[in-house]
């Protein structure tokens, strides 16, 4: 399953360490919806789900519970990140830009690159979405 969404953050970052760890933080809440979806569907909701980051700071922020001097400014309810990973509510794992799928859906990208995740969701011609 799937959740995308696209919008504007509500605050500035100054940097884009800053600017994914709150977006992951937010990607959390809908992780949280969507477990909570699956459990009340089924009974057999019980692995947990996975957020790829493509930033390595931002999932060593996540990861790391000490509050470092260069973070000391980022709004607490973002940190709301952290006490759900400590809680096991969900996996982090880094992916390579290279790999990140989501790309596809956030920016503009070359004809090759674009291909390459087009058939990586799952899709192989434009004719498949048309028919």
């Amino acid at each position: 399953m799937i959740s995308w969404t696209s919008q504007r953050q509500h605050c500035v970052s100054l940097s884009s360490t800053e600017a994914e760890y709150i977006s992951a933080s937010e990607a959390v809440k809908g992780i949280l919806w969507i477990t909570w979806l699956i459990t009340s569907l089924s009974t057999t909701g019980d692995k947990q789900l996975v957020l790829f980051i493509d930033n390595q700071n931002a999932t060593r922020l996540v990861k790391n519970p000490e509050f470092h001097k260069r973070t000391k400014h980022i709004d607490v309810r973002y940190h709301f990140i952290r006490e759900k990973y400590e809680e096991g509510q969900f996996q982090l794992q880094y992916i390579g830009t290279e790999d990140q799928i989501a790309d596809i859906l956030t920016k503009p990208l070359v004809k090759e690159r674009f291909e390459k995740l087009w058939s990586a969701i799952g899709v192989t011609t434009i004719k498949e979405i048309i028919n």
